[in-house]
């Protein structure tokens, strides 16, 4: 049994500005196989443009130690603050595969900007605020004498991306993706090595679809059923396991020169063996990466959301109403790369090499390139997504808008866009560990693990176990007064039982076990302190303090 001591007031908890959504309609049945790595070939150009600028890391002027700024927090606040720091410890876990993917797999990297020019710099960004968060939680939570959480016995997934990665041992060039690994840096975060174990398994997911429909529709899932699935997601990859090749053709003229009788000069044609992209491979595996991470975003944003409505401790709920709209920044601006997969965008594949010889007088070679495949998205089963889509049977018209739109979240109030669910019931702990189960990224994690995570997330989800009791601080001149409990609540929703006493003086309670308790002041003028206890159904308890100065007739 958790026992939680808190004041009589629910906290307000940061809405968020920013949110989105759009959405793609994947094959079902994407390969499993990874795409092929990029063939060689060689160019020239000239341009003109400015520079990325290289980050610069920030300088702390002034402040105080987290200890010295948060001070003490209740038990609901640690249980809190330890499943979400697992929580971005998973996290971690996810995007860091997917980081290496993107940094060593150029394939992987060119199906991304395929689908969004800019989306593998958002997705190394979020790789950096998601290392980031899990970081920060751990050293706060070292800091406050927080009982750690430390998953490292559950790490005994094979990485099983390493094999698809084919530049690891290489420098990474490309401005862009440069750039984000020096921001890395300068804050202090690294990668995982590339086969590393892994706690996350992200080879065959079952991916969540519901986002799409419940924030381009006017559905919150705290009054309402769970939106539809868009789409039938299942046992899909979103990173690539194998580096699969590809071949291209290409004719070269050689010329030759010869010592003998004569000289002469000769042509000739060869085909040569390339490595290239693959349009059935690359872009299901990319589309369904981009799919599940608008997934996760959101989960993220509306878990943090449910729990730090009910913190007790003023400065962590302002460090998680802080964390929180990260999370939802990342999922909206994935929502402008989801949105891209309507356009007509191309890639090509990378060239083979062929060589000829030339026969004359003499013999020579020559070396041609060969001409790739234009793959574009949008083909086959991902062609005009955003059209008209068969959803639940019927023909729904999807248009464009990217921001979620409104919708109820009281009866008889208008609706509002904002971020949902927002309930213990629907966003807790509890709802957020069975919904990463559901997607079957822990794969091949001993039941040991789910029941860690369960845990922990009941831990957390007590936190909504509230009491209330008021009116609080009240002068009376009246021998009897009604006390409320209003505002008093079980987690996620559930029943509870009430127990009024008194701590001092000889007061008569009236109805102690009910949420409409009355009190008498027997005992005379003078202060009159009351305890309430509250029970939820999972046996979960909270109390309040009320004070009372009778001043008699």
């Amino acid at each position: 049994m958790n026992d939680f001591i808190s004041q009589a007031t629910r906290r307000g908890f940061l809405r968020a500005t920013t949110a989105a959504a759009t959405f793609s309609a994947l094959s079902s049945t994407a390969q499993a196989q990874s795409p092929g790595t990029p063939g060689t070939g060689t160019g020239t150009g000239t341009g003109t443009g400015t520079a990325i600028p290289t980050p610069v890391p920030g300088t702390v002027t002034g402040g105080m130690s987290a200890s010295a700024a948060i001070g003490t927090l209740t038990d609901a606040d640690i249980a809190v603050l330890r499943f979400s720091l697992a929580n971005e410890i998973i996290a971690g876990d996810m995007w860091s595969q997917i980081g290496n993917q993107i940094l060593y797999n150029p394939s992987y990297a060119a199906a991304l900007r395929a689908i969004d020019p800019m989306l593998p710099r958002y997705m190394l960004d979020t790789v950096r605020d998601e290392l980031s968060h899990g970081a920060f939680l751990m050293a706060l939570a070292a800091s406050l004498g927080v009982p750690p959480v430390n998953l490292d016995a559950f790490r005994t997934l094979p990485d099983a991306g390493t094999p698809a990665l084919t530049t690891q041992n290489q420098d990474i060039t490309d401005p862009m993706l440069r750039n984000a690994v020096d921001a890395w840096r300068l804050g202090g975060l690294t990668l995982p090595a590339p086969g590393t174990q892994r706690l996350v398994n992200l080879t065959a997911l079952n991916i969540d679809t519901s986002w799409f429909n419940k924030y381009r529709t006017a559905m919150n899932p705290d009054l309402m059923p769970e939106a539809p699935m868009l789409a039938t997601l299942s046992n899909q990859p979103v990173i690539p396991t194998t580096a699969a090749t590809g071949t291209g053709t290409g004719t070269g003229t050689g010329t030759g020169t010869g010592t003998g009788t004569g000289t002469g000069t000769g042509t000739g044609t060869g085909t040569g063996t390339g490595t290239s992209l693959n349009n059935a491979d690359v872009l299901n595996v990319a589309t369904a990466a981009l799919l599940h991470v608008s997934n996760t975003e959101q989960l993220e944003a509306s878990t943090y959301l449910a729990l730090g409505a009910f913190l007790r401790n003023r400065e962590l709920l302002g460090l998680m109403a802080s964390i929180m709209p990260v999370e939802f920044a990342h999922y909206t601006v994935f929502q402008t790369s989801v949105a891209r997969l309507a356009g007509a965008n191309t890639y090509t594949q990378n060239n083979g090499t062929g060589t000829g010889s030339g026969t004359g007088t003499g013999t020579g070679t020559g070396t041609g390139t060969g001409t790739g495949n234009t793959n574009t998205i949008g083909s086959g089963a991902n062609a005009n997504f955003l059209g008209t889509l068969d959803i639940t049977g019927q023909a729904n018209t999807i248009p464009l808008p990217i921001l979620p739109a409104p919708a109820p979240v009281y009866t008889g109030a208008p609706p509002v866009s904002v971020v949902r669910p927002r309930t213990i019931a629907k966003a807790g702990a509890v709802a957020a560990a069975n919904k990463m189960m559901a997607t079957n990224m822990f794969a091949g994690q001993p039941p040991a693990f789910a029941t860690m995570m369960m845990q922990m997330a009941m831990a957390a989800d007590a936190v909504a176990t509230v009491a209330v009791l008021s009116p609080n601080g009240l002068t009376t001149t009246q021998p009897e007064l009604a006390l409320s409990t209003l505002g008093s609540t079980g987690a996620g929703g559930s029943p509870i039982t009430y127990g009024l006493r008194s701590l001092n003086g000889s007061a008569t309670i009236v109805g102690g076990d009910t949420p409409n308790p009355r009190v008498q002041f027997a005992g005379g003028p003078g202060t009159y302190i009351f305890e309430l206890t509250v029970t939820d159904a999972n046996g979960n308890t909270a109390r309040d303090v009320a004070t009372i100065f009778y001043q008699g007739h």
